[in-house]
């Protein structure tokens, strides 16, 4: 979903029907997945590492720089 929502955001600027039916879609599976998400523990010892990295020019599609994170508990 997240790649989805990623893909969906570099067309913001000039979005087309595609686009458009893509995030309809989209709010769909988000919509019939209420109860999806992560539970934690008070009691718990959570560590948190994030990673990033950067990947100028190789998107296929715009032949924009990609970025991406990665939020590991």
């Amino acid at each position: 979903m997240v790649y989805a929502v990623h893909t969906l955001a570099q067309f913001v600027h000039a979005p087309r029907k595609e686009h458009l039916i893509a995030a309809l879609r989209v709010i769909r599976y988000i919509k019939g997945s209420p109860r999806t998400g992560i539970i934690i523990d008070r009691n718990c010892d959570i560590v948190v590492r994030g990673y990033c990295d950067a990947d100028h020019g190789s998107c296929r599609l715009t032949r924009k720089s990609v970025t991406g994170y990665y939020v590991k508990l």
